[in-house]
């Protein structure tokens, strides 16, 4: 009987077979966090413009003008005074004032219920010399006093000549000398109402 060779060589081991190389993952990289845009800071809202309230001028100064100031410029006085007092200072004064104002201007000034007895005849110098403020507007309201009628220097000053004939002239019995009044009364009402917009 033969004996089989007995191989004594230990069998080699076999070599484990290399694991295959396993790539590691590249390690990620971290998300680039989406860039936030800081706000844009916000302009403060301009405040609205506030116009600054206009200052009040006040009433427009009109002076009336005559030689006496006894009579015309005085019912022009009380008419304007009566109509727009909301709208215009009036004043009167004469070149030559005289003593008192005509009683017949006073009577007729009352049938319509202005009273201008209390006022009195004044010299234009009042408004020249700075005593009394310069008017806005000089309106002459007979011819002699337009001619003489001085230079208001360094005022700005607007002149109107808007000539009546003088009532205290008239002839002729006491109602004949009021009705010569009273037309000259309703001429200077009408006048003015058309001179300086005033309506009926």
């Amino acid at each position: 009987m033969i004996d089989e060779e007995v191989n004594d060589e230990p069998e080699q081991a076999e070599e484990p077979a290399a694991e295959p190389e396993v790539e590691a993952p590249a390690a990620e990289e971290p998300a680039a966090e989406p860039e936030v845009e800081a706000p844009a800071a916000e302009e403060p809202a301009a405040e609205p413009e506030v116009e600054a309230p206009a200052e009040s001028a006040g009433p427009n100064r009109i002076l009336f003008l005559c030689t006496g100031n006894s009579c015309r410029s005085q019912m022009a006085e009380g008419l304007l005074r009566h109509i727009a007092a909301d709208r215009f200072e009036s004043l009167s004064a004469g070149s030559q004032p005289a003593d008192g104002v005509h009683p017949m201007a006073v009577a007729v000034m009352k049938e319509l219920d202005i009273d201008i007895s209390s006022q009195q005849p004044k010299s234009i110098e009042l408004f020249l010399s700075g005593e009394r403020p310069a008017p806005d507007i000089v309106i002459s309201v007979c011819a002699k006093a337009s001619e003489e009628c001085p230079a208001f220097t360094g005022a700005n000053v607007q002149s109107m000549s808007l000539p009546f004939d003088d009532p205290a002239a008239a002839e002729g019995s006491d109602e004949e000398k009021l009705e010569i009044f009273r037309q000259v009364r309703d001429e200077l009402r009408e006048t003015l109402q058309q001179a300086l917009g005033l309506g009926d």
